[in-house]
């Protein structure tokens, strides 16, 4: 009947919309884990210090004698494992390629012929606050992707929910256990490390806000302009 084909055609549209933006969403997500792996490489070569859980890979891996992110890889498999089996909490699509694809750029970063390796402070503090920002800018694009919550916040985020302890007490927790193992083990612990926690937490806020709406909808249906009451002029729609 002739009534029924718009509803076909509707459908198909949306299907073919929502393929769209998880297609678009699955490549901001690379990227975004991309950037951190490169971040993540520029720390490491700063020589000052980095992230807790970088602090603990590094230590790791100098321990079992593989590299960082190779150690990165086993750490998050053993975490997605331990989010689901023990937490209930079931890893994404996200979790999954956050676990495989972050080590996997780190090394090919950090090994690469062209990665500076500067030896005075200047240039060290100048790269490492560089990769902090840079850091932060590809936190806020996997965040903003929403497929999935990487392996070490689905760990935190279940033990949460089994505790009933806060989000912040338990990320605290987490961190500083970490941070101590792989201090412990020979991971570098410096100036990178403060900077890490007292700046990432507000620059991942600020990207989110300047990315908002830009990830999740790529290509936003024009607005439309609203229909004029007498005597009155339509207003603009508000972004």
């Amino acid at each position: 009947m002739a009534g029924a084909e718009p509803k076909v055609t509707t459908g198909a549209a949306d299907r073919a919309q929502r393929g769209g933006r998880f297609v678009w969403s699955l490549l901001v997500l690379n990227v975004g884990l991309m950037f951190m792996g490169l971040a993540t490489a520029l720390m490491l070569n700063a020589s000052l210090g980095v992230a807790p859980w970088a602090v603990f890979h590094e230590g790791m891996s100098l321990l079992a004698g593989i590299s960082h992110g190779r150690m990165s890889q086993i750490a998050g498999l053993v975490l997605i494992a331990l989010s689901w089996a023990w937490l209930g909490k079931r890893p994404g699509i996200g979790t999954v390629l956050n676990m495989v694809l972050i080590g996997l750029w780190i090394d090919a970063f950090r090994y690469h012929p062209f990665m500076p390796h500067p030896e005075t402070f200047v240039p060290r503090l100048a790269q490492l606050l560089a990769a902090t920002v840079l850091f932060s800018m590809a936190s806020a694009l996997y965040i903003d992707a929403r497929l999935g919550t990487g392996p070490r916040d689905s760990v935190m985020m279940g033990l949460s929910d089994r505790f009933r302890v806060s989000v912040r007490a338990t990320r605290s927790s987490i961190e500083v256990v970490v941070l101590a193992v792989g201090f412990l083990l020979g991971g570098p612990v410096g100036l990178g490390t403060v900077l890490y926690a007292v700046l990432v937490g507000p620059l991942v806020q600020t990207f989110l806000r300047l990315f908002r709406g830009v990830v999740r909808n790529p290509s936003p249906e024009p607005a439309q302009t609203p229909v004029a009451k007498p005597g009155r002029v339509p207003t603009q729609p508000r972004g």
